[in-house]
């Protein structure tokens, strides 16, 4: 049986796949997060929401995956640039900060993994943009 979906209606749908998990994985983030201090202060909660997040991550990784795997060459191209250009940012921003956080030479800020999520994802999105401008 052939299938006859467009490249379109492909990208539409995987695109849609990964906001979804996305989503998913956001709120059960929350909840692992939040759910010990405001929801409950049971242990055995703590790594069933640990757990949750943990598979809803892998689900968001698959969907990430299937995402890129559904773009054309030029498209796959310019993530895989954004994500190289992303990942060297995250290690050696994130070590640097690190060593000064190690030795109290931040003045003051405290350095914390969310800093470093944020500094990925301000990352990658600039490099993402770059990469469409200069790709197009």
């Amino acid at each position: 049986m052939k299938n006859n979906t467009s490249f379109k209606e492909l990208q539409h749908k995987s695109t849609k796949r990964l906001a979804l998990w996305t989503m998913i994985w956001v709120l059960s983030t929350a909840l692992a997060t939040f759910g010990p201090e405001f929801i409950w202060e049971n242990s055995l909660f703590t790594y069933a929401g640990v757990g949750l997040f943990l598979i809803t991550g892998a689900a968001m990784i698959w969907a990430n995956r299937k995402y890129l795997m559904d773009q054309d060459e030029l498209q796959r191209r310019m993530h895989l640039e954004a994500m190289s250009i992303t990942l060297g940012v995250a290690v050696v921003l994130g070590l640097g900060l690190s060593i000064l956080d190690q030795q109290d030479l931040l003045f003051g800020f405290d350095l914390d993994f969310a800093f470093i999520t944020i500094i990925i994802s301000v990352s990658y999105m600039l490099s993402l943009l770059i990469n469409l401008r200069r790709f197009k």
